[in-house]
């Protein structure tokens, strides 16, 4: 699913990653992963997780990370792809939003959430 959205997106135009590592910075820095940061051709930045099957939950690492992703200043990337995005490796990003994707699979629909709307669930 993620492969595809992400085509289907870079096909459109936008700067696209996959699989990108976004640290909290801090005393004890905590990582997660986000499935897809995107770059729209107007400059627009967010990023996008998504979620399958029957209920699926975020990681311990996302619980924490994802929402100082929205916030700004707190998380970085030390993955070099990141310039791809017109950002710079191990600096504070910007507040980006965090979208999430649903479905239960295959052939079934898709839903988007903000994320603050996916963490209530």
């Amino acid at each position: 699913m993620r492969d595809q959205f992400a085509e289907v997106l870079a096909k459109a135009g936008n700067s696209v990653l996959k699989e990108v590592p976004l640290t909290l910075q801090g005393p004890v820095a905590v990582t997660a992963t986000v499935e897809l940061m995107v770059r729209t051709p107007t400059g627009s930045v967010y990023a996008i997780e998504v979620k399958t099957g029957t209920d699926p939950k975020f990681t311990p690492a996302q619980q924490i990370v994802y929402p100082h992703i929205e916030l700004g200043e707190l998380v970085a990337s030390n993955d070099a792809r990141i310039s791809a995005l017109a950002f710079t490796r191990n600096v504070a990003l910007p507040a980006i939003p965090v979208v999430v994707l649903y479905t239960q699979g295959p052939g079934e629909p898709m839903t988007t959430y903000p994320l603050w709307q996916y963490m209530r669930k």
